[in-house]
């Protein structure tokens, strides 16, 4: 359930994700059949981090 309401989704496993200096191997991930003109990174994914907001930027430390 999305704020959008149902979504249809199926797991992928994505073999890398890599964000900046940052590299996962064998993530999990859902693909959904939903209308968006970009992508989203889950809190399954940043929960790994430590998050810092300073201004206008997100900052990310493990």
């Amino acid at each position: 359930m999305t704020a959008n309401g149902l979504v249809r989704t199926a797991q992928v496993t994505l073999p890398v994700v890599e964000l900046g200096p940052f590299r996962n191997e064998g993530f999990r991930a859902y693909v959904n059949e939903g209308e968006m003109d970009g992508s989203l990174l889950g809190m399954d994914y940043l929960g790994q981090f430590r998050m810092e907001f300073a201004g206008d930027m997100l900052i990310l430390r493990q």
